[in-house]
């Protein structure tokens, strides 16, 4: 979080409410009694609100949201979230749900850390400096904006000893930068900084990657490959998980009609081929993020590629009929409840955070061969 280190999952409450408030009070002070009813802090604008926002738009938030829960205070700032940007809020929301429940611990980050040792460069041939501010925050790293601090600063220690000498080790200038204290998701963000193809390639990507899953695999994480970009490999950290390892495929579901008849032309590989009714479902075929959830807007957007709709809001909606028309076909009233429930109640509230909920999920094994397939056709024919 930009000028803010996040030392666990505990946040406190008092923290989240203030991030919300300065959030809120990037608004003009005559706007924020409005903003505050249209995001459900409070019912209605009354006389003297304005005044009273004048005075300080942060109080004036902080005041109304005193008394909150921590399920409320993480829904509101959902909310705001989606209407003001703001960095602290999205990581420390992030470290509160997301990471809440897995948490990587300072040994293993230490033994990370110490995997960056042998690389030459951290970033390649990207600029130090702005990769830096870019994954630990501008205000983290150039920490001395009136320039009173010179070389004292973190700036000029990093400019001394990394770009005028080079007598610090990776490990030692990630740890002045605060990769040991930093939240999950500004550790996370820099793995994936440091895997990008922009910083290296091929092998040496490769074998940094084996590294730091090495060292993540003590704590249940792993790298893994979530994806490609113009023929690259693109890296994440996510959750490790029981079974067979390697990327999602195959994800067919959605049927309006005729159950979808499948068949591995690959078991190794699990590779599968729809033989019949292939036009009655559909069939996702995309990487999962790295945090390994699918999210609504990845199946949106997928659908409007699919579908060549260019509107965002009319994918999304052609998207929902479509998969609603999957669940009316089951002819069950408590899937149907489910479905429905689920994005009339956390669809507005979530926005593009908002799990996909896939109904009618197929995965049939057929062990026959194609020929073998035709051969049992032609006898329940000819029988």
């Amino acid at each position: 979080m930009q000028g803010t280190q996040v030392k666990s999952a505990l946040i406190p409450l008092d923290t989240l409410r203030e991030q919300i408030a300065q959030a809120i009070a990037t608004a003009k002070a005559y706007d924020v009694p409005s903003v505050c009813v249209r995001l459900g802090i409070q019912q209605a604008v009354a006389d003297g609100d304005e005044q009273e926002a004048f005075g300080s738009k942060r109080m004036y938030v902080r005041r109304r949201i005193l008394s909150w829960d921590e399920a409320d205070l993480l829904a509101l700032a959902a909310r705001v979230l989606r209407e003001y940007a703001s960095e602290d809020l999205e990581n420390t929301v992030s470290e509160m749900t997301v990471h809440a429940a897995h948490r990587v611990s300072a040994l293993v980050r230490c033994d990370v850390l110490k995997a960056l040792n042998p690389l030459e460069t951290l970033f390649g041939e990207m600029p130090l400096i702005d990769c830096l501010s870019e994954v630990f925050g501008t205000s983290v790293i150039q920490d001395d904006p009136v320039g009173l601090l010179g070389r004292n600063s973190l700036h000029g220690q990093i400019i001394q000893h990394c770009l005028r000498n080079d007598d610090w080790s990776h490990e030692e200038l990630l740890r002045k930068c605060g990769a040991l204290t930093c939240s999950q998701t500004r550790f996370f963000a820099l793995l994936t900084k440091l895997l990008h193809p922009m910083i290296r390639r091929d092998a040496e990507q490769g074998e940094l990657a084996s590294a730091i899953d090495a060292a993540l695999s003590r704590d249940g994480f792993t790298v893994r490959q979530t994806g490609m970009e113009s023929g690259y490999a693109i890296y994440g950290v996510c959750r490790a998980q029981a079974g067979v390892a390697g990327t999602m495929k195959n994800l067919i579901f959605a049927s309006i009609g005729e159950k979808p008849e499948l068949v591995f032309r690959d078991a190794v590989n699990n590779d599968v081929e729809i033989v019949r009714h292939a036009d009655k479902v559909l069939v996702f075929d995309r990487f999962l993020p790295s945090s390994g959830l699918l999210l609504w807007k990845d199946l949106r957007d997928w659908y409007a590629e699919l579908q060549g709709i260019s509107d965002p809001i009319s994918a999304k909606e052609q998207l929902f009929r479509r998969l609603r028309q999957a669940v009316l076909g089951a002819r069950s009233a408590g899937e149907f409840a489910v479905f429905q429930g689920y994005y009339e109640r956390y669809g507005g509230l979530l926005g593009d955070r908002l799990p996909a909920l896939i109904p009618q999920v197929y995965l049939h094994y057929d062990p026959y061969t194609r020929v073998g397939r035709e051969s049992c056709e032609i006898l329940k024919k000819t029988t």
